[in-house]
């Protein structure tokens, strides 16, 4: 009996540290995003040709098929009181398989430019496509827009590149990615845009993660391309 009862203690006693441990582990995980995500908007401010980006996502999952999502986007420009883009946008997900699903979103956004804010409402159908291979998760998103601004419509088409793959960081595994997704309008019957990302998601604690990544974003102006610098986060939910 009172080996059975120290066996008792003793694993007992072996939960409470693994499950302070973990405690300890997403409070330090916690604390190094909190950091990183300080550190980036500052990192972008006050240079010229550097930009900020958030991303705020709320989604519910019904079923392994359906899904509904709430987003919010913001572009900062020189500091955190000049907002350059703010948008919302709520839309389903209906995946067939672990290999296609279609997305639709309706979104408002306003766009600040030299002569003020630019509001423009949008439809948005994506066509999505993932494959893995030894670790790796290809991706393909082919998204169809229907544009309205205040004095015009027009139709765009945005196709985009992913590459994904597991690793351990901040003690944890973690999602670092590779995309490239180009923007071609059939107004100017030309590319318009390209955007290349290289960056991580981490998962926080339970259904919150957060991802941090980098940005090349290029627009044609003029028949120049003109580059910038991005640096953003993106905050998730999915309870």
């Amino acid at each position: 009996m009172n080996i059975n009862l120290v066996q008792v203690f003793i694993i007992l006693l072996h939960k409470q540290y693994q499950n302070n441990a973990d405690e300890l582990s997403r409070l330090r995980r916690l604390l190094t995003m909190s950091i990183l995500w300080a550190s980036l908007p500052y990192s972008a401010f006050g240079q010229s040709d550097w930009r900020y980006w958030n991303e705020l996502r709320f989604v519910r999952i019904i079923s392994p098929q359906f899904s509904y999502h709430v987003k919010s986007e913001q572009r900062w420009i020189a500091n955190s009181r000049d907002l350059g883009l703010h948008n919302y946008a709520s839309g389903i997900l209906l995946r067939s398989n672990d290999y296609w699903s279609i997305e639709a979103n309706v979104k408002h956004e306003l766009d600040r430019n030299e002569s003020g804010w630019k509001p423009e409402w949008r439809l948005e159908f994506i066509a999505k496509a993932a494959s893995g291979y030894k670790g790796f998760t290809f991706g393909v998103n082919t998204r169809m827009e229907y544009r309205r601004f205040k004095d015009l419509t027009k139709w765009r088409w945005r196709e985009k590149l992913l590459l994904r793959r597991k690793v351990v960081a901040f003690g944890c595994q973690c999602n670092a990615f590779l995309a490239n997704e180009f923007f071609y309008d059939f107004m100017e019957k030309n590319l318009v845009q390209n955007r290349a990302d290289i960056g991580m998601t981490v998962p926080v604690r339970g259904a919150f993660a957060i991802a941090f990544f980098y940005r090349l974003k290029s627009n044609l102006r003029s028949d120049r391309w003109l580059h910038s610098h991005v640096v953003g986060t993106k905050f998730s939910f999915s309870p």
